[in-house]
């Protein structure tokens, strides 16, 4: 089938993350079958369902608190072009919050890494009044923790590869997590943090006892198909380093994730081809 790899670009995506996205996705695709478009070159693509129509629609990285206002108009339409019409869905971060039912945002007051930690994990409403498209029926957390950056790389790993597989970073910032991937009817987690395990209290009922948090998940949505992933494959060690910096602190944070990019570009590039392939989306060979 032929149509638009679609990827929003209007407020609230991070430059980075939307150019990346699109260099990325348009590297890979079958050009034969799909042709990669910014949603402000093809406004109308979404509403056209016979000549050239949308397969894969992409909400990249950004902040969502800035997106959720413009994109509210069209939420009817994209639900319909994915439950209905049978298109797949990428949400990378903040995407995947714009997919859910109620994103949760959770303060953690401790944030370890030995081999038992304890995260205390309290859920804040700051999102509860924002629109949400409501095709991922699980929860979408949001890392917030104080004196943290949450700027850098997670170690990552696939969730049933059959093979002893050895984690690999992604670019990570204040991401995103899915507690009840594993749970949800009709999805798969797919990618798992492999550095941290979170404990604690998850809103009233429910309790994650050392759970290893999922990094990217895969739905059937109605007709179609999503994926949600709270790390980045589209962000290189060359991205990074065009960031800009304002205190030596944070220099010292871009310095290292770029080291820690510098040697995964393939498993960045495969970990992308593997969440298109996933969606039905062909990919060159």
């Amino acid at each position: 089938m032929s149509g638009y790899a679609l990827i929003y670009d209007k407020s609230g995506v991070d430059p980075f993350c939307l150019l990346e996205t699109y260099k990325q996705i348009n590297n890979l695709i079958d050009d034969r079958s799909y042709q990669a478009k910014y949603f402000s070159e093809a406004p109308n693509a979404i509403n056209d369902s016979e000549s050239n129509p949308v397969r894969l629609f992409v909400i990249p990285g950004g902040n969502y608190t800035q997106m959720a206002e413009e994109l509210k108009p069209l939420a009817p339409r994209i639900r319909q072009l994915i439950t209905e019409d049978g298109a797949s869905y990428l949400g990378i971060c903040a995407g995947a919050i714009a997919a859910t039912c109620r994103p949760v945002l959770m303060y953690m007051n401790r944030l370890n890494k030995d081999s038992n930690p304890m995260q205390e994990m309290i859920e804040v409403d700051a999102l509860k009044e924002l629109m949400h498209l409501q095709l991922y029926s699980g929860n979408c957390c949001i890392f917030d923790v104080p004196q943290s950056l949450l700027y850098g790389t997670q170690q990552v790993k696939k969730v049933s590869s059959e093979i002893e597989q050895q984690p690999y970073p992604l670019y990570f910032s204040r991401g995103v997590f899915f507690p009840s991937a594993a749970t949800e009817s009709n999805s798969s987690p797919l990618l798992e943090y492999a550095s941290y395990k979170f404990s604690g209290f998850y809103g009233l009922k429910e309790t994650y006892n050392n759970i290893a948090p999922i990094a990217a998940v895969t739905q059937k949505a109605g007709n179609g198909r999503l994926l949600l992933s709270g790390v980045h494959p589209e962000i290189s060690s060359e991205v990074v380093a065009k960031f800009s910096t304002n205190f030596s602190f944070q220099e010292e944070v871009k310095l290292n994730t770029i080291s820690s990019l510098r040697g995964s570009k393939t498993a960045q590039v495969d970990t992308m081809r593997d969440y298109l392939n996933t969606l039905s989306i062909a990919t060159k060979v």
